[in-house]
């Protein structure tokens, strides 16, 4: 389990300012500028996007626009001037690292989804793509933090659980080497996902690894924190900050983007701005010089090693799963503020309503329960639903969506699992019938094995 740490760590010694803008919507920004050093100079890999607003729809616009370039800063005269940018490759929110002492830029790329990351070494001028298998049993997400250790590319996947992931950094193929709870399942009430989420890259230091994240309880506000793998497997956390200042002037979101040495000297990048991207704001990035706030040295890595090693991943449980619409993708319909997703005839065109759960789940018999209301009589046909596993194209159940008179009511059907995999619940809004959705549950069911048996 994590230890909290109540002092606050993050003390700045020194902040520069490395891009300051406000934008409008449809206008092109620069943000999350991400460094790492390369000599006496800083490697920094920024995101260069179209401002737009949101929608489920948000990555198939015509209007999405995003792109990672990369500069050069160098000192001269006590400040950091920057060489001319270059594109570097498509894709969102970039992560620059060391890997073996060569410059690396980790780009998510979220529309490439059977390889949603790609590797993009600086000195050689290559790029690779890592492949995530849907046979891992879960989504690859966003937020990734890399490093590198004896050779390998190493990312920690997230914190709830911990989940630790290796590639080859030539290949781009990979596997899960670590895996366990922390924790640290403390959902958003906005989206679902855990409060605690990825961010910089990260340091084997003190014999173990440490980064920063960024915790966020609503979409417009992002607070850092520190954290640390200890040798023996403890993770510790450091919840205090001292950026509060740049809360004061406004900037709701302060996402850590680097977590380097330089000159001898701790530092960390801030991607910042004043609430969630899609909005006319203001839009800033820092460079911060910091104590910090664990061992700075490599230490002992035997322990590390050992960790690191593969093999630390514990069997899918047997387990209930529950998630709000609200929390759910979609493309059809939107969101309501009481967190359900809506679709109405002449409003909405037909399409998917809602994807939901996305857990793993072990081999077994399981009852899902799809709450719902649709208008229209009990012939009439609201929709369609299915539940399957991620990646796999055959359902383990589906049928229609029946009116029910605008009155809530539930579809429960039973399925089952040969293997642990990752189960998914999909709701479909056929255009016809006004169709809203409440929420999605899941619980083992012994008394029914029979896969598809609908209740």
């Amino acid at each position: 389990m994590p230890e909290p740490v109540a002092a606050a760590p993050l003390r700045p010694r020194r902040l520069v300012t490395v891009h300051d803008r406000y934008a409008e919507l449809g206008e092109l920004v620069d943000v999350f500028h991400s460094f790492c050093p390369d000599g006496e100079a800083l490697v920094c890999a920024f995101r260069r996007m179209r401002l737009a607003s949101p929608g489920q729809d948000y990555l198939v616009r015509p209007a999405y626009f995003s792109e990672v370039h990369v500069t050069t800063l160098r000192r001269q005269g006590g400040a950091l001037v920057s060489g001319l940018a270059r594109r570097l490759t498509d894709g969102e929110d970039p992560r620059a690292f060391l890997l073996d002492g060569a410059p690396m830029v980790l780009v998510h790329r979220p529309r490439a989804r059977a390889t949603p990351y790609r590797l993009c070494d600086l000195r050689r001028g290559t790029a690779v793509d890592l492949a995530v298998d849907p046979a891992w049993g879960f989504a690859a997400g966003k937020n990734w933090q890399p490093f590198g250790f004896e050779g390998r590319l190493y990312v920690v996947h997230g914190f709830a659980p911990l989940r630790v992931l290796a590639f080859d950094p030539v290949t781009g193929r990979g596997e899960p080497v670590l895996e366990r709870d922390v924790g640290l399942d403390f959902p958003a009430h906005y989206d679902g996902y855990t409060m605690f989420r990825g961010g910089t890259a990260v340091a084997v230091a003190g014999g173990g690894l440490a980064g920063l994240g960024h915790m966020t309880t609503e979409p417009g506000r992002h607070v850092p924190f520190a954290w640390r793998l200890a040798p023996d497997g403890t993770l510790v956390l450091g919840l205090g900050s001292g950026f509060q200042p740049l809360a004061d002037e406004g900037l709701g979101v302060v996402d850590p983007t680097s977590w380097f040495v330089w000159d001898g000297r701790w530092h960390v990048g801030l991607s910042c701005s004043n609430r969630g991207w899609f909005s006319a704001q203001r839009f800033a990035s820092f460079l911060a010089e910091i104590d910090p706030p664990w061992p700075a040295a490599a230490g002992d890595t035997v322990a590390l090693r050992a960790m690191l090693a593969g093999g630390g991943r514990p069997p899918a449980p047997r387990r209930r799963a529950f998630q709000e619409a609200g929390a759910m993708r979609g493309e059809a319909g939107g969101r309501t503020q009481d967190g359900q997703r809506v679709a109405i005839p002449g409003q909405h065109a037909p399409g998917l309503l809602a994807l939901g759960l996305g857990v793993v789940l072990a081999p077994g018999a399981y009852l899902a329960r799809i709450h719902f209301a649709a208008a229209g009589p009990p012939g009439a046909v609201a929709g369609r639903w299915t539940i399957g596993v991620r990646g796999e194209a055959v359902a383990l159940a589906g049928g229609d969506v029946p009116g029910t008179g605008d009155r809530m009511a539930t579809i429960a059907a039973g399925f089952a699992l040969p293997a642990a995999a990752a189960v998914e619940v999909a709701v479909w809004f056929g255009g016809g019938v006004a169709l809203r959705l409440t929420d999605i549950a899941v619980d083992p069911d012994d008394q029914n094995p029979a896969p598809g048996s609908a209740r």
